[in-house]
This record gives C-alpha cells, sequence and structure tokens, in this order.
C-alpha cells in the first residue's frame, strides 16, 4: 500500500495493526515513514489504536498470528499481516495480557519516569520551559501550570493565564491540557491555550492537530483554527504568525470586550488596571495594542474610545467619560 486512501478503506485497528509490523522492522523505507506519519497525525483516534496495539505486539499470539498470516500471502503480505495482526490484537486485549512492545517509531521519545512540576509567572515576567519529553511550553505573564508526566501519560493542567506549547512527537504518549474544564488532546503540534476572564479558553492551532473536548462536544482544530470554548463550540480562521502576538508584547482585539483587553493588560501590568462598571466592562473594541505597554494601552482607550484613567495609590481605575 503506497497510498493514504488505502487505510482510509480499512477499519482503524486494522490500520494500525499494519503499521505495528511495519514499523518493527529493521529498515523502514523513508516514503513509508512519511505515510506512517500522515497517517497517525490525521486524526487522534488513530494514535491510540496504534499505541493499543503497540502495546500487545511482544504478546506470543499476537507474533505467530502475524507468522502464519505472513506466509499465507506473497502478493500483498503487509495488508494480510494487518489484518491479522488486528484480529489478534482483539483477542490478547479481551485477554487481559498487554506488552510494553519496543518497536522502532520515527519521531517517539522513551517513556520518562514520573514528573511533576508547577511552573508560575508573576504580571510581567515570561517563562520558556523544556519538559522532559523534549516538548516546550512558553508562559505569558501571570501564568500558572500544573505538569504531571508518568508511564505513557503526559499531562499540564493550565490553572491561569495563558501559554503557548510546541509538543514533541510521541505516537504512544498523547499530550493533554486541562483549561477552564475543556480537555485538549494532541500528539505532535504547537498551539496556545488563553483563559479568558469572563471563563472559558481560547484555543489556537499553530501547527498539526487537536482535539478539544468541552461541554460534552468535541470539535477537531487543524492549523489556522481556533476556537472558545464558553459555549458552543465553533471554530474560526485566524491568520497564522510563526508564534503568538502575546510573545512580542502585543494582542490583536477583534470586536472584544474591554475587559477582556483589560485582563491581557494586567499579564504584563506592575499596577493592576481595573473597570468600574459592568457596562464599560461589556464594550466592545477593537484594534492591535502593544498590552506590554500599559501606558500605551490607556492612552489609546482615551483617545478612541473616549475612557477615563484615574489613577491611584495601588491601581488604575478605568470609568466612563462623562
Amino acid at each position: 500500500m503506497h497510498n493514504l486512501q488505502a487505510f482510509n478503506d480499512m477499519d482503524r485497528e486494522e490500520a494500525a495493526a499494519y503499521w505495528v509490523m511495519v514499523m518493527s522492522g529493521p529498515d523502514v523505507p523513508a516514503y513509508r515513514e512519511r505515510l506512517f506519519e500522515t497517517w497517525i497525525s490525521a486524526d487522534p483516534d488513530n494514535a491510540m489504536a496504534y499505541a493499543e496495539c503497540l502495546a500487545c505486539y511482544d504478546s506470543a499470539s499476537l507474533q505467530e498470528a502475524a507468522h502464519v498470516a505472513s506466509a499465507k500471502s506473497a502478493q500483498n503480505p503487509y495488508f494480510v499481516w494487518g489484518g491479522a495482526l488486528a484480529a489478534s490484537l482483539a483477542l490478547v486485549v479481551i485477554g487481559g495480557g498487554l506488552w510494553s512492545g519496543g518497536l522502532r517509531v520515527p519521531g517517539t521519545l522513551p517513556a520518562e519516569k514520573a514528573y511533576t512540576q508547577t511552573l508560575e509567572t508573576t504580571p510581567g515576567q515570561m517563562l520558556t520551559a523544556r519538559l522532559p519529553d523534549g516538548s516546550q511550553v512558553s508562559l505569558n505573564g501571570d501564568t500558572q501550570l500544573n505538569v504531571h508526566f508518568a508511564g505513557r501519560d503526559r499531562a499540564i493542567t493550565l490553572k491561569r493565564g495563558e501559554a503557548y506549547f510546541d509538543i514533541a512527537h510521541d505516537v504512544t504518549r498523547p499530550f493533554t491540557v486541562e483549561a477552564a474544564g475543556s480537555h485538549v488532546r494532541v500528539l505532535g503540534t504547537a498551539f496556545n491555550i488563553d483563559l479568558l476572564p469572563a471563563g472559558g479558553a481560547e484555543v489556537a492551532v499553530y501547527r498539526g492537530r487537536v482535539r478539544v473536548e468541552a461541554h460534552h462536544e468535541t470539535r477537531d482544530l487543524g492549523i489556522g483554527e481556533r476556537v472558545i470554548t464558553d459555549g458552543a463550540l465553533m471554530p474560526a480562521a485566524f491568520d497564522v504568525a510563526e508564534m503568538p502576538d502575546w510573545q512580542g508584547g502585543w494582542f490583536e482585539a477583534d470586536n472584544i470586550s474591554l475587559a477582556r483587553l483589560v485582563g491581557e493588560v494586567n499579564r504584563f501590568s506592575s499596577v493592576p488596571v481595573r473597570i468600574d462598571a459592568p457596562d464599560l466592562a461589556a464594550r466592545k473594541v477593537s484594534g492591535r495594542f502593544k498590552v506590554s505597554e500599559t501606558d500605551r494601552v490607556l492612552s489609546s482607550l482615551k483617545q478612541v474610545y473616549g475612557v477615563r484613567i484615574k489613577r491611584e495609590k495601588n491601581v488604575i481605575v478605568l470609568t466612563k467619560s462623562l
């Protein structure tokens, strides 16, 4: 099989079994590696099926079935092997026997020992950290997240703020992020999550694909798509840059509430900014703001939107114009 359509015509488990057999070989052709990466990245469920099959591959029954199947077909051995492996996989899993396979998979990393860490930034501070699996996470100001790796689990809980994730590809260990009641699941990709002041989170994909689950709803997002999880998951397109704007201190506002813009400012400001009235907080604003420079944003709000600025000892208060 030399094209992706052949795998789309197969059961997911059968395709996964085929790839377990192929990728266990000592010399995998480059074109097969490319086709494998395309298939495994097309759907998170493909990766889970592959991981389950991979975990069972060392069982004696699976190896014997593969040997028998290979002897029955000389014309299309890969296809028959895949079917036999899938059937054997079902028997092994139902029987409750799981084994860890030592197969060669491009781009994967060995499972790390249990690892737990809390990463946190203060307003105006940014932090980039490399995780044990080779993934990298960048925290915006006033952000906190918890990291927990154990066995095949790679998990992060975003407690506060905003973070950009560049995930190391590992088909056997999906990477999950919990944020504001939503669940984001990936394999190897780059995406940004921003916890919103009013609740929910904005998830934006910069590379690869992610699966977002929130409020009993699921959406798959590709590059250049984002979704807000405070209601129905309605993906929207955005212009993909190399990195999120916030890493350069910028924020692109497109008809958002003033409250959200102020939330972005407070991730950088040494003096907190507050809004004194709910109707002012809900006012819609648009524009490109240098949120890392508080005075610059306040000046724009005053000139363009007529917002009054009241500076007190330990806080800056925004009020409606008279």
